[in-house]
């Protein structure tokens, strides 16, 4: 069975993702001009949503999209998003690094995780300064 994932991220990744999974389904790839192109409508809901100003993003991402996945880089550029995502109640966190994360949709909302403490030194600060 194919899943629908979205990556609400930037462009460069989808690559990377593609390769290592082409099992799943992605909602957006390389270039989002296609999406804007087939449906205008969802091209501006996608942008609302990946900038954070959609402030519950889960029922939107679910039924609009149909993707209960999403995958997207740890850059400070998708922090409302995240923010957003996970105030909401409708994401679970399973799987961050310091490049990136997956949440994942949860079938009911409730309540939200606990806030995560980012004292990770493996987490980028955006400070490229990788001296000793």
């Amino acid at each position: 069975m194919l899943e629908l994932c979205v990556s609400w991220d930037d462009w460069d990744d989808f690559p990377r993702l593609f390769y290592y999974d082409p099992t799943h389904v992605y909602t957006s790839g390389l270039d989002p001009t296609y999406l804007l192109d087939k449906n205008a409508e969802l091209s501006r809901l996608y942008d609302r949503i990946t900038t954070g100003e959609e402030e519950d993003p889960g029922p939107l991402i679910r039924d609009r999209f149909g993707a209960r996945w999403i995958f997207s880089d740890n850059t400070k550029d998708h922090d409302g998003f995240f923010d957003n995502a996970l105030r909401s109640g409708w994401f679970d966190r399973v799987y961050e690094d310091r490049d990136c994360s997956v949440l994942h949709i949860r079938d009911q909302k409730s309540e939200p995780p606990p806030e995560q403490k980012h004292d990770d030194p493996d987490k980028d600060s955006g400070d490229d300064n990788n001296s000793p």
